[in-house]
């Protein structure tokens, strides 16, 4: 299957919404075969918006980029208001990085780790 570029996004937050309800009534975690289709989308996405911001595409890394959640993503997951997620962010019990005024990127490794140590 083929995912138009202008659409990697959409198709990235809506799997991991779904793979957030997944994850909450199965427990687990995400397969490789998950982690590379959503490196993936977020590659299109990243170069759709480059391509539509004027700047040239770049050939495909050899190495998926580490592909970081929005604070949105992240309390999907942890079934928790992106408000707590921003303080979770602010008090560094997650790894993050700031992007604007109220907006974080969560590195997915450091998600996982708190939501393990959560449910424990």
């Amino acid at each position: 299957m083929v995912v138009p570029a202008h659409l990697a996004g959409a198709v990235r937050r809506i799997l991991v919404r779904d793979l957030a309800q997944h994850v909450r009534a199965n427990g687990g975690a995400p397969t490789q075969d998950v982690r590379q289709l959503f490196y993936a989308l977020a590659r299109a996405e990243h170069q759709h918006d480059q391509a539509a911001e004027g700047f040239a595409t770049e050939t495909t890394p050899a190495a998926p980029p580490i592909v970081e959640i929005s604070t949105d993503d992240a309390a999907a997951l942890l079934e928790c208001s992106a408000q707590h997620v921003r303080r979770l962010c602010r008090s560094r019990r997650l790894m993050a990085r700031r992007v604007g005024q109220r907006a974080w990127l969560i590195d997915p490794a450091s998600l996982d780790a708190y939501r393990h140590r959560r449910t424990q």
